[in-house]
């Protein structure tokens, strides 16, 4: 099983993936979702998934503010899907 975070602020958006996954990859669990960068940060800390599908834009922050945090602190442990 592989965990996977979900890091999207349109909840129509993560409907349609989780469904998505669970028809075509049903391998990939998602563990966590979260609609901004601070929430999927702590989320990340908690959960160490394998993989993390990542929105690019996000109200006022983006994933590459999410990726560089993480870069600077050595975290980055996983698949990156934007």
């Amino acid at each position: 099983m592989i965990k996977a975070i979900l890091l999207e602020d349109t909840r129509d958006n993560r409907e349609t993936l989780i469904a998505m996954l669970h028809k075509h990859c049903p391998e990939i669990h998602i563990v966590a979702e979260s609609e901004n960068v601070n929430q999927a940060y702590q989320l990340i800390h908690l959960f160490k998934p394998d993989l993390v599908f990542l929105d690019i834009q996000l109200d006022k922050e983006t994933s590459f503010d999410l990726l560089a945090k993480l870069h600077a602190e050595g975290s980055i442990n996983f698949e990156i899907i934007l």
